[in-house]
């Protein structure tokens, strides 16, 4: 879903629609207050081919105009925040207002080096805000940006000429109309000075900027039950990302699922609250077959496991170690649960679990990304290499010559900051101990609160703030 603020005419999102359709259905909308751009928007989209998987709608006027309820993976902002009083706010609204759980707005703008400072060299006016200055007002409100600066060049050719067109063009790029003769003339000998000349053109360098904010995720209708389950993010963001029974439906009853690293049961837990119906007592029971290095997480786990699934076999030893049969898995999935094993194993490991699937088996790994606090605490607070991330994954599916696909869920971890013991309890022992223990921790001996810059990052205010990013790398044997 995906909705583009000052469409245009389209000259970009028509082949931002072509490449998102090789993702599955896509459902857009497209809103400019240029009624000449949306006609010519209208007619180029009439000449697509049919495509049923591809519904797409034109508005005329602000975005505000549309139903308060409509939501939207993708929030495109192209050149337009330029004319807002607040661009950090407009963000901030827009995330509240008009982004999906786990999605995301994407903004274009000029950078400082470009038109820019181009216009501020040119007439002593530096009022055209950049995406810096946007990006540091993001962050400034908590909401930091990814950012991506994208190098081009502008063909002044046009622009430059003393035409009707080009003055026109010259002062839409500048955002001055009417130019008078003398500050186009500034402009033009400061473009002039900028460009060089090659068989194409002539250029002037301007980089463009892309930046993409996150949507932090707000408390739910059903928080309070959430947090009797469990009292983080994680696995509920995880649980609420998939039709996880539709899924397991589509598995015949002699089809069998293995858990790898399965732990207490804590996913098995929050994907039993998020859909009741995997414990009906009439459901097709599949094999759930488990593996996990901890004699004591395997009891608990087989509580919840056998009103969920038929138990199997268990391995209580490492993935890299246990004699898993190959054939055997219509799924297989690992949750959090590869952190701790050495990149170098990693190729084999994958090799294992391809060949443990069925033909049309399915391997679905859940691991944190790199920049994820789930990565970076560890590194940064007790020092050493930092977990297995999904790019490691990845890299080793890529040596292996794997197809894979990828969906990445991003949210936030939120503690009220007087909330102390909580905030420990997550640090060094969800992020950092989990079952692995790198910090030498035992028990319940959970450490103070960390210090330095980069741990002081991460305060907010009155909370703390753990900004999360989980690829979900889904792997087919075939």
């Amino acid at each position: 879903r995906i909705l583009s603020i000052g469409c245009g005419d389209g000259s970009l999102d028509l082949p931002m629609l072509e490449a998102a359709r090789a993702y599955g259905p896509v459902q857009y909308v497209g809103c400019d207050v240029n009624a000449e751009s949306l006609a010519v928007f209208s007619t180029n989209l009439g000449r697509r081919d049919p495509d049923p998987d591809l519904a797409a709608a034109l508005v005329h006027g602000p975005f505000q105009m549309l139903d308060a309820g409509q939501l939207f993976d993708v929030v495109l902002i192209a050149h337009v925040l330029y004319y807002v009083d607040d661009p950090a706010a407009t963000v901030r609204a827009l995330l509240d207002e008009r982004c999906a759980i786990d999605g995301r707005v994407v903004v274009i703008h000029s950078g400082h080096h470009g038109v820019p400072a181009m216009v501020a060299a040119a007439l002593g006016d530096a009022s055209f805000v950049t995406a810096e200055q946007i990006a540091e007002d993001l962050d400034a409100a908590g909401l930091t940006p990814t950012t991506r600066v994208l190098p081009g060049r502008l063909c002044i050719d046009d622009a430059v000429a003393d035409t009707p067109l080009g003055r026109a063009l010259l002062e839409f790029l500048v955002e001055r109309a009417p130019l008078d003769e003398i500050d186009r003339r500034r402009l033009v000998a400061e473009m002039e000075a900028r460009s060089t000349t090659t068989d194409d053109g002539r250029w002037m360098p301007e980089d463009l900027v892309t930046m993409e904010i996150r949507n932090r995720l707000r408390p739910t209708a059903h928080r309070t039950d959430r947090i009797a389950v469990d009292p983080l993010e994680d696995y509920h963001v995880l649980a609420e990302s998939f039709d996880w029974p539709e899924r397991l439906a589509s598995l015949s009853a002699d089809a069998a699922l293995l858990d790898v690293g399965c732990g207490t049961g804590r996913w098995l837990r929050v994907l039993a609250s998020t859909f009741p119906t995997l414990m009906a007592p009439d459901r097709p029971m599949i094999t759930y077959d488990r593996v996990d290095p901890s004699a004591a997480a395997l009891e608990p786990n087989a509580a919840i496991a056998s009103t969920m699934f038929r138990l199997g076999s268990t391995w209580c030893d490492g993935i890299e170690r246990a004699p898993v049969p190959v054939d055997r898995y219509a799924l297989i999935w690992s949750v959090h649960s590869l952190y701790s094993l050495p990149v170098t194993e990693l190729d084999s490991v994958l090799r294992l679990l391809v060949d443990a699937l069925t033909a049309d088996g399915v391997l679905m790994v859940m691991l944190g990304d790199p920049g994820s606090f789930y990565i970076e605490a560890k590194p940064n607070l007790v020092g050493g290499e930092p977990f297995t991330s999904s790019a490691d994954v990845l890299g080793a599916a890529r040596r292996l010559g794997l197809s894979v696909s990828v969906r990445t869920i991003d949210y936030v971890e939120s503690f009220d900051a007087t909330d102390e013991d909580a905030v420990r309890v997550y640090v060094w022992h969800e992020s950092i101990g989990n079952s692995y223990l790198p910090a030498g921790l035992s028990g319940d001996d959970v450490p103070g609160l960390p210090t330095g810059d980069w741990w002081d990052a991460h305060r907010r205010g009155d909370r703390y703030e753990f900004a999360q990013s989980v690829s979900v790398i889904i792997i087919e044997r075939g």
